[in-house]
């Protein structure tokens, strides 16, 4: 299921305290509707992640608001950080590449990578969750 999301006026005031000026947000989506961390499919899992790329090591950082978080040491440039992301996520599930599917995100920090031949308790336990 893909999370809904509008697109943001280019500059749009968001008051973020009482007493406090507003922030301004250029270009931003709001989410609509949260994903699930773990999404069984036809084929597998659906894992959903949010990449953040150029980290000094590649970790898995934390889970939270139904999102995984994983730092990627490969920069965002002509798919690098999806490969490394798609290497890393394949060392620590035991599991080839090739069983590993980009399904969107290719080119955003929000992506959700399907594992083929795999329930979602093993994948759970293998990411530590």
């Amino acid at each position: 299921m893909q999370p809904l999301a509008w697109q943001l006026p280019s500059a749009l005031s968001i008051p973020v305290g009482p007493g406090q000026r507003g922030k301004t947000l250029r270009n931003r989506a709001i989410m609509l509707q949260d994903t699930e961390m773990l999404e069984p499919h036809a084929d597998g899992v659906v894992v959903s992640v949010r990449v953040v790329p150029g980290a000094r090591a590649t970790e898995i950082a934390l889970a939270s608001a139904g999102m995984l978080r994983i730092r990627v040491a490969a920069p965002a440039v002509e798919g690098k950080a999806n490969e490394a992301l798609l290497a890393f996520l394949a060392n620590q599930l035991g599991v080839r590449t090739r069983d590993l599917a980009l399904l969107s995100g290719e080119r955003s920090r929000m992506k959700r990578v399907l594992v083929r031949g795999r329930e979602a308790d093993e994948v759970a336990t293998a990411l530590g969750m």
